[in-house]
């Protein structure tokens, strides 16, 4: 079988390089936006799992999260207080639907308070607006699932490229060593 694609190649070369640049075309077409395509929308649960069901079900009749969207780590100074001045400001922002205040921390030196997102709404803007507010005040630290997946999905974005970048000129390089010239 190898030796006909081989007598093929060698006796049709042009039709061979046609076939393959539209190859690589219909390859470009179809596989060039699938990283965009991609999407953790369901943050890596199985949309139909019992337990995102049972979930949703919750959000739907309870109209807020289970869970807490963004934390505002406390620390330093005053953390009870600053937890409620952090409460108070995370209450009045449209989006936040309650909030979870933490235990201070063994040497009473830290706290957290989570915030719980009304269902339905858009979250990316809600944790985009408390990133703005929360982020550059000293002694407070904003994580929690949505920075998380938004810092994931960048990341993995920047890992691809930086992999193709350094994969492709390797490729190339041992297909030249491999086949001993260009024109193969």
């Amino acid at each position: 079988m190898l030796r006909r694609l081989a007598d093929l190649a060698f006796d049709h070369p042009r039709r061979i390089l046609l076939a393959t640049a539209a190859l690589f075309a219909v390859a470009v077409v179809f596989g060039g936006p699938v990283a965009g395509l991609l999407s953790s929308d369901e943050e890596f649960v199985d949309p139909g799992s019992e337990s995102r069901l049972a979930e949703q079900r919750l959000d739907r009749l309870s109209g807020t999260e289970q869970e807490p969207s963004a934390v505002v780590l406390i620390r330093g100074g005053d953390p009870a207080r600053r937890a409620a001045e952090v409460e108070r400001e995370l209450r009045a922002e449209p989006g936040v639907a309650r909030t979870v205040r933490g235990p201070l921390s063994r040497d009473r030196d830290a706290t957290f308070v989570g915030a719980m997102l009304a269902s339905g709404v858009d979250e990316d803007a809600t944790v985009k607006r408390l990133v703005d507010r929360f982020e550059d005040r000293p002694g407070l630290s904003l994580g929690g699932e949505a920075l998380a997946f938004d810092t994931i999905g960048e990341q993995v974005q920047d890992d691809l490229a930086r992999a193709e970048m350094i994969a492709f000129p390797i490729l190339f390089v041992l297909a030249l060593w491999v086949f001993r010239g260009v024109v193969a």
